[in-house]
């Protein structure tokens, strides 16, 4: 099977992406080793799906389409016309025309559905994507013929709107062990690594009950909208209220500052994990009852202990207490932080136990092998 995996990243990544690599003369580099050192970065898992679908025999590829200096240099070794006013889509386009997959795999890149993807139809036999986060009102996912999501939630909102839509879980890429220190001291007590938005209300929440009773640390990036409607965003379901439930809270942003360490990504986000003891999870709203997010398994398949929210389908992917640590409330959360914290071998165990867990089975081998077997049954359908 021939399969593209479509992706796009932040411009905060690629700034600190080409940062990173600056010794680089990437002028030098032919787009093929150029895409490689991407992948080898490790950001996201569209790079492992990529490299774990070619290790089991399929002529896989991966598509940067925002990647400037990438696309300005395919297109440079293909005599293909820069359309300087659009060419994060007619690239792509053309990319699709030459290779003629059998399989274009589209993440919840919501800009390209619609028109895009509909024309991405003429060059390929199926289009799947990947769906995991909240959707835009009337967003048209007709033209796809099969849409994954690690949350059950999605899988029965597509399913009830006659779309053909499969679970599948994310998983861990146990090849990123091998590009880190295998003697990384784990020297950060407690973390949490991700993002702050107002899809994350239950999160922000909290966070800051965990600022101010632990001894947590943040890998993050503070929003710049004033703290009011910050405090708006995240208590929304009891406002307006008593406002000396909030005054005390227009500091807490002071908190975050002091203790926040920027965003990570790639490698540099799993050594963050590495290097902490204990890591903080909790899920974006719209999961609901499900769990599953990519945090789960990035923080056990690095060997540190995942402290999570807890959902009806944990027991399917963990057993809590003893490959994780799940919680119900914050106060919850901040006794067994403390609790962990203090029982050194305690943590270990669990932390161990949740590694191996992850690394026999909620792997990139076994992920990638159940995705593709469904899109293999697809194109034979």
């Amino acid at each position: 099977m021939k399969i593209i995996f479509f992706t796009s990243y932040t411009n905060d990544y690629l700034k600190y992406f080409y940062n990173k690599y600056k010794n680089i003369n990437f002028d030098e580099l032919p787009y093929s080793s150029h895409l490689d050192l991407i992948i080898d970065d490790y950001m996201g898992v569209l790079g492992s799906n990529t490299r774990h679908a070619k290790k089991q025999g399929h002529d896989a590829s991966l598509l940067v389409c925002n990647d400037e200096a990438l696309q300005r240099k395919w297109e440079r070794e293909n005599n293909i016309e820069f359309s300087e006013s659009s060419w994060q889509f007619t690239l792509p386009l053309e990319q699709l025309k030459l290779m003629k997959p059998d399989v274009f795999l589209i993440p919840s890149m919501f800009s390209y559905y619609g028109n895009f993807i509909k024309e991405a139809h003429k060059y390929c036999k199926k289009i799947a994507s990947w769906i995991a986060c909240p959707i835009p009102a009337n967003l048209k996912l007709n033209d796809i013929d099969i849409i994954f999501s690690s949350t059950m939630y999605f899988v029965d909102l597509f399913r009830s709107k006659g779309l053909k839509s499969e679970l599948v879980t994310v998983a861990f890429d146990g090849d990123i062990l091998k590009h880190l220190k295998p003697d990384t001291e784990a020297d950060i007590s407690f973390s949490f690594i991700g993002s702050l938005s107002g899809y994350h209300s239950k999160r922000d929440y909290y966070l800051d009950k965990l600022i101010k009773e632990t001894d947590i640390q943040l890998f993050t990036k503070l929003g710049k909208g004033s703290v009011l409607e910050r405090l708006k965003d995240i208590y929304r379901s009891e406002w307006p209220g008593n406002l000396q439930i909030y005054l005390p809270r227009l500091f807490a942003p002071l908190d975050l500052a002091s203790r926040n360490h920027g965003q990570v990504w790639g490698l540099d986000m799993h050594d963050a994990i590495k290097q902490s003891k204990i890591v903080f999870n909790a899920h974006i709203d719209i999961a609901g009852e499900y769990v599953g997010n990519m945090r789960m398994y990035e923080v056990t398949g690095n060997g540190s202990l995942l402290l999570t929210d807890t959902g009806k389908n944990m027991e399917e992917l963990f057993e809590p207490e003893v490959e994780v640590v799940t919680y119900k409330s914050p106060e919850e959360a901040i006794e067994k932080y403390n609790y962990l914290i203090n029982n050194e071998e305690k943590r270990k165990q669990i932390a161990k136990a949740g590694q191996l867990k992850t690394l026999n089975v909620h792997n990139m081998q076994n992920h990638v092998r159940k995705m593709l077997t469904f899109l293999e049954n697809l194109l034979i359908s």
